[in-house]
């Protein structure tokens, strides 16, 4: 099995564990809106959400980078060393 091929496990077991319907549940209460195809802007569901996290991890896993970070949305998708991956759901953060 190669590295990728572990990577894309790992992906799997955290759509399969990350709590879609929390962060779809603090959106709707920020009324924070995605803009959808067509130019519709809405608050995104649970699925949406899960769709966006997954294209998220298979783009990190599938760049060359060993370490890399993308986020849409609120996302955050991590690969470190090409060994250790994390999803996040960011609200806010202040960085100096």
């Amino acid at each position: 099995m190669t590295k990728k091929d572990i990577l894309f496990l790992k992906a799997k077991d955290i759509i399969t564990n990350f709590d879609f319907n929390k962060v779809a549940m603090i959106m709707d209460k920020l009324d924070w809106v995605w803009v959808f195809d067509g130019n519709i802007r809405r608050v995104p569901s649970a699925i949406d959400i899960r769709h966006q996290s997954r294209q998220l991890l298979k783009d990190i896993i599938r760049s060359k980078r060993k370490s890399f970070v993308i986020g849409c949305g609120g996302l955050e998708a991590e690969k470190i060393d090409n060994e250790y991956l994390t999803l996040r759901f960011i609200a806010e953060a202040y960085e100096v």
